[in-house]
């Protein structure tokens, strides 16, 4: 064996005797340091989105829930007129005195293309009732909508006693609110009955 191998044969690891670099001392070459980076990159994006879809549609469903609670409150608001006036009056057709102008209750006879709000009635009452309009509260606005009941479902009939009856109304409550640019809306619907008729 000559010197000149013995000398590159027990040379420490990665160093040559005639000054060339290894393989296993060499850096990354500009492809690798391209590719990771663009990995990299790509993570890093990936979790952005993500986060920003996580909070948009934490956002959406917080609106959402806001927007059902203003909607059943607008239901109990039209129960708790009607429980009123069952209280005032005895007359047969005061419980669905739900709708007011000028401090006066009169019939909710209408069709279900008329919207209507919460309105405060002063001295002497001191009471809410309807009226024509809708309702703005922040960023929602509340639509409450009184239709009258077309039963041709049986047990509606029993529940409100026929056909166009004077013991059931629908309540229809809309509550909308603006989103990124798009109008959401959530709405609910329950049935007000007589349930005390003379």
């Amino acid at each position: 064996m000559q010197i000149s191998n013995l000398k590159s044969h027990f040379a420490p690891k990665g160093q040559c005797c005639e000054g060339r670099v290894s393989k296993l001392t060499r850096g990354f070459g500009i492809l690798e340091t391209v590719l990771a980076t663009g990995i990299l990159i790509m993570v890093v994006a990936a979790a952005v989105y993500l986060g920003n879809m996580s909070v948009r549609n934490s956002t959406t469903a917080n609106e959402r829930t806001a927007a059902y609670n203003y909607a059943q409150e607008g239901t109990e608001i039209v129960r708790q007129i009607r429980d009123t006036n069952w209280l005032i009056s005895p007359a047969p057709d005061y419980w669905y005195r739900l709708l007011c102008t000028q401090n006066t209750l009169y019939p909710n006879d209408v069709g279900q293309s008329q919207s209507f709000k919460r309105t405060f009635l002063g001295a002497p009452t001191y009471r809410y009732c309807l009226d024509a309009g809708s309702e703005s509260l922040g960023i929602y606005t509340r639509y409450i909508y009184i239709d009258y009941v077309n039963v041709t479902d049986p047990a509606l009939t029993s529940l409100c006693g026929g056909s166009l009856s004077p013991n059931c109304r629908k309540i229809r409550v809309r509550v909308e609110w603006p989103s990124r640019g798009k109008i959401l809306s959530v709405e609910t619907a329950t049935f007000l009955t007589n349930w005390k008729p003379l």
